[in-house]
């Protein structure tokens, strides 16, 4: 572990980043929109971050300096070319989901990170993928059934509770249910952790998404105000989720969900 936390001698290029990473379907598009409403396009289209982003081995123990600070100029050299700009001052919000299993290496060669953990329901999250129909690829074949998202769920969740038990980074966890509950107080906490100030007009994000073209399968949830009608909606469903409830109930209490 004290690998991973490791600072690197050089820390250029300057431009500061901020991962978030979790488990996908975490009604995820509120946050999006809350806190990427400047970004280009609809902010949902991947960025293939060379070397970073490419790595799925586990961290070599000899990852030197030299190697650390490669990997970052590629990183920011790739998003400059899928934005067609310079990065300059701006600050960064990565939020690609599946890169959650590669969190330590994310965290090694960007110790500044501020990583943002959007939470929901474990039993919502899985309800959620599973019900989702989009092409597949190697991480969301994991939706085909309750078994295998129950497992990768858990695999993702139990990298990112090893994760948060380090030192030497900066991490906050936000929840689903109290966006919903009060967005103007959870949009407020969320964009002051990334140390930018609140602006009210982020609350309707939903006027701006209109106006866009969004490419996600949800694209009709981003056009809308934040409901909560998805909240708890795995009770509906209780009888089919039954063989997975155990699994997922670690991390219900871990995250402070009821069980």
């Amino acid at each position: 572990m004290e690998l991973q936390r490791r600072h690197p001698d050089d820390t250029s290029p300057q431009d500061h980043g901020v991962a978030r990473r979790r488990c996908g379907r975490l009604g995820r598009h509120g946050h999006d929109r809350l806190v990427g409403d400047d970004e280009p396009g609809d902010g949902a289209r991947p960025v293939v971050a060379a070397g970073v982003g490419g790595v799925r081995r586990p961290i070599p123990g000899d990852l030197s300096s030299q190697r650390i600070n490669g990997l970052r100029r590629l990183y920011v050299q790739a998003l400059s070319q899928e934005l067609d700009a310079p990065l300059g001052g701006r600050l960064l919000l990565d939020k690609n989901p599946s890169a959650t299993a590669r969190l330590p290496l994310w965290l090694r060669v960007f110790p500044e990170l501020r990583v943002l953990i959007a939470l929901r329901d474990p039993r919502d999250v899985v309800l959620s993928c599973y019900f989702q129909n989009i092409p597949l690829n190697a991480v969301n074949v994991n939706f085909l059934s309750f078994d295998r998202l129950a497992k990768h769920y858990s695999d993702l969740m139990d990298i990112w509770l090893a994760v948060r038990e380090w030192e030497g980074f900066a991490w906050m966890e936000t929840r689903y249910e109290d966006t919903v509950a009060d967005l103007g107080k959870e949009g407020r906490r969320v964009t002051e952790f990334l140390g930018l100030s609140w602006e009210e007009e982020q609350a309707r994000f939903f006027e701006k998404s209109r106006a866009r073209q969004i490419f996600s399968p949800t694209y009709q949830d981003v056009t809308r105000p934040v409901y909560n009608r998805s909240v708890a909606r795995w009770r509906l469903y209780e009888r089919h989720l039954a063989p997975v409830l155990p699994v997922l109930e670690r991390y219900c209490r871990r995250f402070g969900y009821e069980v």
